[in-house]
């Protein structure tokens, strides 16, 4: 009686450990395809960013400045021009 009950038992661990198996191997599954998922997600993320520009990349302050620039360069040579008409 007593070597039937750890049979038993030893086949109800027998087969515990297995299911153990392989939710151990479903679970290395689901993290791979996590971490594809994110790496997916980060690099469509990068293009999206990089596909349009944004004040905080600088392109608009460089665009505005460059604006202002050839407008301060306009009035320059036109004071420059009226100066030395005057003289």
């Amino acid at each position: 009686m007593l070597t039937y009950l750890i049979y038993l038992i030893l086949s109800y661990l027998n087969t515990y450990l297995s299911y153990l198996s392989y939710l151990n191997a479903y679970l290395s599954y689901l993290s791979y395809l996590i971490s594809m998922w994110r790496a997916y997600e980060l690099q469509r993320g990068q293009n999206g960013i990089n596909s349009f520009k944004r004040h905080s990349d600088g392109t608009f302050t460089n665009d505005y400045t460059h604006y202002l620039d050839k407008i301060k360069a306009k009035d320059f040579v036109q004071w420059l021009a009226s100066t030395k008409r005057e003289k």
